[in-house]
């Protein structure tokens, strides 16, 4: 599996526009799932590879 490689800031705009996003903002679970396709539990092994971004603790 590859290892995830976050954007650069020009590739983030990039990928905001192309999703017509109007700004980068943090997602919840169910929203993450639906974007991805991914279930929770592999979403979590994947970031355990490096494979996928890590969570973010909120609150």
């Amino acid at each position: 599996m590859k290892k995830f490689i976050y954007p650069t800031s020009e590739q983030r705009m990039q990928i905001l526009k192309d999703n017509d996003a109007p700004f980068d903002r943090r997602i919840r679970e169910k929203e993450c799932a639906a974007r991805t396709g991914l279930s929770r539990s592999r979403r979590w092994q994947l970031e355990r590879e490096d494979a996928f971004p890590k969570r973010t603790a909120m609150g």
